[in-house]
């Protein structure tokens, strides 16, 4: 009977101090809710960051629209490199082979 007893207490006790815990844990979440909700209330902020985001996106569009145009001329210059370096290397012998082009 005392070691029911001893079980009991020793399991109340636990019981109690997990409601304290889960007390103090619905608090906090209350807590930091608020805290997310008065940040999303104070949109001007929100907003500014936000458009400013979309204007550096927009940007990097822009500049990205251009590397295939980039990427033809590379090809183009590739090619003329590729003629003189064969010319070079029928002047220069085995010289001209080590272009990397």
């Amino acid at each position: 009977m005392a070691y029911a007893q001893r079980m009991m207490a020793g399991t109340l006790m636990a019981a109690g101090q997990t409601l304290v815990d889960g007390a103090a844990l619905v608090h906090r979440l209350r807590r930091d809710s608020d805290l997310v909700r008065g940040t999303v209330n104070d949109i001007g902020g929100v907003r500014k960051t936000l458009e400013g985001i979309r204007q550096e996106l927009w940007t990097m569009n822009v500049a990205l629209r251009a590397v295939p145009a980039m990427a033809g001329e590379m090809g183009v210059m590739n090619k003329q490199m590729s003629v003189m370096s064969y010319s070079v290397g029928s002047t220069m012998g085995r010289m001209g082979n080590i272009m990397p082009w």
